[in-house]
């Protein structure tokens, strides 16, 4: 089973849905995520298609493409849609943005440029975040 955060054991531990939603209560996911990065800085925070991060790296990562969205004009109370497959792109995205303060919108990066236009006009979406490896970047501008 390939999973991204951290070890198998800690997995398990917080594979249960309840068990994560107390963890949640105790914060919001911000605070949940400080908290994470600042307990487990050495420790393995991501595995993904053979990269390994530690929860120091990864916060490192998210800080600087938050700055990215910032300096972009993304502001707390925005949604962002992201565009990204399931990856590390992900990941720094969507921490990046709810770190942010804004609402990430999360949008299949299989749905056509039109299906994506038709969701972020009904979700008033007002910025985006694409993965590098996005299809839709040049097509949606004209749709929206």
């Amino acid at each position: 089973m390939q999973h991204c955060f951290g070890d198998e054991q800690r997995f398990r531990k917080y594979s249960d849905a309840r068990t994560f939603a107390r963890l949640v209560d105790d914060g919001d996911l911000c605070q949940l995520w400080a908290r994470c990065a600042l307990t487990y800085s050495d420790r393995t925070a991501v595995i993904y298609d053979g990269c390994s991060l530690t929860y120091a790296e990864l916060d490192r990562e998210i800080a600087s493409q938050r700055s990215a969205l910032a300096e972009a004009g993304c502001q707390a109370g925005e949604r962002i849609a992201l565009l990204c497959a399931n990856s590390l792109d992900f990941l720094r995205a969507f921490f990046a943005v709810v770190t942010l303060g804004g609402v990430a919108v999360i949008l299949p990066p299989q749905f056509s440029a039109q299906e994506t236009a038709d969701c972020c006009r009904r979700m008033a979406v007002t910025k985006f975040s694409f993965d590098t490896c996005s299809r839709l970047f040049s097509g949606i501008s004209s749709l929206l």
